[in-house]
């Protein structure tokens, strides 16, 4: 089986031998990462680095085991930069998120044209190398935004795979999706149209059905719903390390007895940190009771910060925060905590610690800390979900679901989980677990390559 997509489980730095080899973070390299454990897998992925030594490939692939083979494609700096960065995240990521204010962006210059080739040419070099990899019959799953075009490729190139492409993140319907033009969009859509593609949601679901209808001629395969779940195991095992311990001890000692009101997310701004943090200066604004006696500690990872925006977006939470702080700190204790790191303990340990877990993106496929802290948590915390979030639909029975773009409804569904009474939030707690741990049951991408099998032979 080969797993495909653009960034790998692992990054590198340097030459030759010396090159350092360290295991990547992020929601879809921890949701495919377990696939190297679990069958014989090779996952292709890209790469700046303009070659790995036979000593660092057998490096890397110890770090998931040994059982999996990973397979560096090197794309040079500026093809990387056209690909990734101005069109991937500049035009795709905004336009699958609704993202766009079309009075002001996109706008379509010669940039846009380079960039579009950009893309169409990584798209190509990892078509290429995976229709030499592949056995005869082999299952190959494409996933994500970066390569929708490989999947077309590859199906003209080798017929003879068992193919399937993951959305990971929303899709738009028709009107949304015309915001590209429309070859761009033809020829994506076409792409997908010669597999079996898979969502997060029956909503993106339909969205992507809808778009078909009326963009194709003619419907060649299907579309399916496989919702992703956290790595349960990797989860348990990670919590327990002595480092999680450490950072648990300080977050008690942030919080001094106050109420956690937690968030883990990527600085980015489909995450809606922004409304978050209004709310709680609503919230605080209103309640000198809260002000005294709740904390919000926020985990943002950097993200993508060669993409215009995206630095200036961290820089603008940072005031934020500040701005809050200097109106409502009591007794020298500030009730906004922000930490800009890339820290998987301190993420471990805020989802144990929290009382309140607030996941309010403005639009997501899935969201997999909205899973993770139920699994996690030990203080039976809330968890308040975006209805525009994938992991809604699951966590629907047990957490308080808002808009993520009205913020009074966010500061009042925050004050009611952090007033709640101990039998209701018990409650609540244990019905979001067993729902996630009934959800991953089954490993996910095995039931994904599973699918894409018996699709191939038509047993299906």
């Amino acid at each position: 089986m080969i797993v495909v997509s653009y960034r790998g489980p692992v990054t590198s730095a340097g030459d030759g031998d010396t090159t350092v080899i360290r295991r990547a973070t992020g929601g879809l390299v921890n949701t495919l990462a377990p696939a190297l454990a679990s069958r014989d897998t090779s996952w292709l992925f890209t790469t700046g680095h303009p070659g790995w030594s036979a000593e660092v490939r057998r490096r890397a692939d110890e770090m998931f085991g040994g059982s999996g083979r990973l397979h560096p494609v090197a794309v040079d700096p500026e093809t990387a930069h056209l690909h990734y960065d101005l069109f991937a995240n500049s035009l795709l990521w905004p336009l699958f998120h609704n993202g766009f204010d079309r009075s002001h962006a996109p706008s379509y210059d010669r940039l846009f044209h380079r960039a579009w080739r950009g893309y169409q040419e990584v798209n190509r070099l990892v078509a290429a190398e995976v229709a030499v990899l592949a056995r005869p019959g082999e299952a190959v799953v494409v996933h994500d935004y970066q390569l929708m075009l490989v999947p077309g490729m590859l199906k003209r190139q080798r017929p003879d795979l068992a193919l399937a492409y993951f959305h990971h993140i929303p899709f738009v319907y028709p009107d949304s999706l015309g915001t590209l033009a429309r070859p761009v969009a033809g020829q994506v859509l076409s792409s997908l149209n010669a597999v079996p593609a898979g969502f997060q949601s029956t909503r993106w679901q339909r969205a992507f059905e809808q778009c078909c209808r009326d963009y194709l001629e003619t419907r060649d395969s299907f579309s399916f719903v496989a919702p992703v779940g956290p790595d349960i195991h990797h989860l348990d095992t990670r919590a327990g390390t002595a480092d999680v311990a450490r950072h648990r001890s300080a977050l008690r000692r942030v919080s001094g007895g106050r109420r956690l009101v937690g968030r883990v997310d990527r600085a980015d701004p489909m995450k809606n940190v922004e409304r978050g943090l209004r709310a709680a200066d609503l919230l605080l604004t209103e309640s000198s009771d809260l002000a005294r006696n709740t904390v919000f500690v926020h985990h943002l990872v950097p993200t993508r910060e060669s993409v215009p925006g995206y630095r200036e977006h961290a820089d603008t939470l940072d005031r934020l925060a500040r701005d809050i702080n200097a109106r409502h700190t009591v007794d020298g204790r500030p009730p906004v905590i922000v930490y800009r790191e890339d820290d998987y303990d301190r993420a471990i340990a805020l989802l144990a610690e929290y009382d309140v877990l607030l996941v309010n993106p403005v639009r997501e496929g899935m969201n997999l800390v909205a899973q993770e802290g139920p699994l996690l948590n030990t203080r039976s915390g809330v968890v308040v979900v975006s209805e525009e979030c994938g992991s809604s639909e699951l966590l629907a029975d047990a957490a308080l679901g808002v808009h993520p773009l009205d913020v009074a409804q966010t500061a009042e569904a925050l004050r009611y989980a952090i007033e709640m009474g101990p039998d209701e939030r018990a409650e609540r707690g244990r019905r979001l677990e067993a729902a996630v741990r009934h959800h991953c049951a089954t490993p996910w991408h095995d039931s994904v390559v599973d699918l894409a099998r018996l699709l191939r032979t038509g047993a299906a």
